[in-house]
């Protein structure tokens, strides 16, 4: 067994733990210098706008939306059926603290560590220029079953000739060292 759970948990411990810490997220571009979206998806505040905004992730191009689809999944049989159709067989996932996850039951195995009960992803903002050449900019928010944000960052994705993710590379905002299971209580 490789060290992709340990690095997961280390990972995920410290991206819940910045809700019950009190991170305040990074700050925000103010409007005159942020780029103007070509869809609104979600307020930029510390207060996410509710699971019931994963509708939102319709507006995103069919990719987006299944790597959205994935993280969220209830279970990990409907998790792998998603990456199953989006995730190279030998898909790379990296994060900000050294993890990598080989293939689609390693990235599933991230995905089930890192999500609670409850908790869901937005996507911050959307614009058509996010996804070109075979490439792909995600910013997205983590958030608890409270609306209270856990997490920022942006995915950035490289997309093989079938149109697979091959490599997602995830930038997080901020990281606080601490109990991630008082987080979203």
């Amino acid at each position: 067994m490789n060290a992709i759970p340990s690095i997961a948990r280390l990972t995920v411990v410290a991206c819940l733990a910045a809700a019950c810490a009190g991170a305040a997220p990074s700050p925000t571009p103010s409007p005159a210098s942020a780029p103007t979206p070509t869809a609104s998806i979600a307020a930029r505040s510390d207060v996410c706008n509710g699971p019931d905004t994963a509708a939102e992730w319709s507006r995103m191009p069919d990719l987006v939306r299944k790597y959205g689809e994935a993280w969220m999944a209830p279970d990990d049989e409907a998790r792998l059926t998603v990456l199953e159709e989006i995730w190279a067989d030998d898909g790379e996932y990296h994060n900000s603290f050294g993890g990598i996850a080989v293939g689609r039951g390693e990235f599933a195995d991230v995905m089930a560590y890192g999500m609670g009960p409850g908790q869901y992803i937005e996507v911050s903002r959307w614009e058509a220029s996010y996804q070109h050449n075979g490439r792909v900019l995600i910013p997205w928010r983590a958030c608890c079953p409270t609306n209270m944000l856990l997490l920022t960052g942006t995915d950035v994705g490289e997309v093989d000739a079938d149109g697979r993710l091959i490599r997602v590379t995830s930038f997080w905002d901020h990281y606080v060292e601490e109990a991630a299971a008082e987080a979203c209580a």
